[in-house]
Formats: C-alpha cells, sequence, structure tokens
C-alpha cells in the first residue's frame, strides 16, 4: 500500500507539474510581446487556414472555398516539399503557382517546421529566414507576409525577435479574439478529424460571439482518417 501510495503522489505531483508547464507557457505566450489594435466591424470576421499546406487541402479545400468566392490562407515549410505526413501529402513545387493563381494567400511555417517552444530562438529565426531564401527560390518576388507557429505556443523572446518579419503571426489557442487582434497573436478554431457536422456552421455560431477568429486544418479527403478531414465536413449548409 506504501508503494502504491508513493506511486500515485509522484504522478499526482508530475500532473501537476505538467499543468503548471502549461500554464506557464499560455500566460507568457499570450501576454508578452504583443501588439494589440482595436477592431470595430459590423460583423464578425472569419479566415480559413491550412497549417503544413497538403495538397488535398488546396485541391479539395481550395476548391470548395473558390466555389463560394472564397479564398484560404496557406502556411508552408517548404522543407517538407514533396514529402508523405500524417496529414498527407505535402504540396509539391507546382502547386504554389495554382495557389497564387486561384487568389489564396500563401504565410510561412518556418522551413523545417520547428516546434515553436522546443526550439531555441536563434535557430527558429534562421528557419524562418531559410523558408523565405527558399520561397524567393522557386518563386522569384514572392514573399511571406503572415506566419503560423507550428506544433506549439512560441516562447516569448521567439515572438519579438518573429514579429518583425511579418504583419500578423499567429499561434494557438482553440478562442477566437472577443476585443482585438493582436499581430502577434490570432485565436483559432481547430479541425483535425474527420467529422460529420459542416464546419462553415459551427464556425459561423462560434463567430457569432467573437470579432474574429481563424479556422485551421490539416489535409482533407473523403475517406476517413485519424489526421484528415472528409471534405463533406467543409461543404457549406
Amino acid at each position: 500500500m506504501r508503494a502504491t501510495g508513493l506511486r500515485f503522489h509522484r504522478y499526482s505531483a508530475r500532473g501537476t507539474w505538467l499543468k503548471l508547464q502549461e500554464y506557464y507557457r499560455r500566460r507568457a505566450a499570450s501576454l508578452l510581446f504583443k501588439r494589440p489594435f482595436p477592431i470595430s466591424l459590423q460583423r464578425p470576421l472569419i479566415s480559413f487556414t491550412f497549417d503544413d499546406f497538403p495538397r488535398s487541402a488546396l485541391l479539395v479545400g481550395g476548391t470548395i472555398l473558390n466555389r463560394f468566392g472564397l479564398v484560404g490562407t496557406y502556411y508552408a515549410a517548404l522543407g517538407l516539399l514533396g514529402t508523405e505526413t500524417p496529414s498527407g501529402q505535402i504540396f509539391v513545387a507546382d502547386d504554389l503557382m495554382t495557389l497564387f493563381e486561384r487568389g489564396h494567400e500563401l504565410g510561412c511555417h518556418t522551413f523545417s517546421h520547428c516546434d515553436s517552444w522546443d526550439t531555441g530562438t536563434a535557430a527558429f529565426q534562421n528557419s524562418v529566414i531559410k523558408n523565405r531564401v527558399a520561397l524567393s527560390g522557386l518563386l522569384p518576388g514572392a514573399e511571406f507576409k503572415n506566419f503560423s507557429y507550428p506544433i506549439s505556443l512560441p516562447r516569448p523572446l521567439t515572438k519579438a525577435r518573429i514579429a518583425d518579419y511579418f504583419l500578423c503571426c499567429r499561434a494557438g489557442g482553440q478562442p477566437g479574439s472577443r476585443r482585438d487582434s493582436r499581430s502577434r497573436w490570432r485565436g483559432f478554431f481547430s479541425v483535425r478529424r474527420p467529422c460529420c457536422v459542416r464546419i462553415p456552421g459551427q464556425a459561423a455560431s462560434s463567430c457569432s460571439q467573437v470579432r474574429m477568429m481563424a479556422t485551421v486544418s490539416f489535409g482533407l479527403r473523403s475517406a476517413s482518417s485519424p489526421t484528415r478531414c472528409t471534405d463533406c465536413a467543409w461543404t457549406w449548409p
């Protein structure tokens, strides 16, 4: 009984420590080095974004958006170009021109898809610069204006360093922005798994209570997958 009680105490202490770490990360990422500015709108804003830029996000998701006169933002890590991931095959070079021809926006996701918290600030900054250089090599004159922090919340110093490269940086957090938009931080509604709900309807319901929100997806396809949304989930009501 003593041994069992000791193990329980260790697990409980470890769980408490992990919760404290997560609390610290969220508070540090949301409160430090931010530049809030007020938004005054007649109706809420919603943006559709795709992290990692799987091909299906453009060929399926982008086609659905274009069908309704809408466009999306695709956050690309050019070091993943053409690779296979749990989200599906990542975009290839020809997809970049297709993206721009259809009116979509290309955002930066670092070159190597760096973990935003575990990666040191200098290494993270170098990966951002490398992604910009790689884009210039593929499409001369093209540039990233927006950024999405990969995997986790960003370190405060990383936020301070990276923000100067972009007009807007988006990080994690399920809620939308209720009072203002922050040039270094925006909330989002994340969509990762196949679902039978109509995502735009859910987003509109959430958006009625916030001023600005971004919905995030990865790959899309018709068949079920643990990491990809079905294309029907993105069909408008």
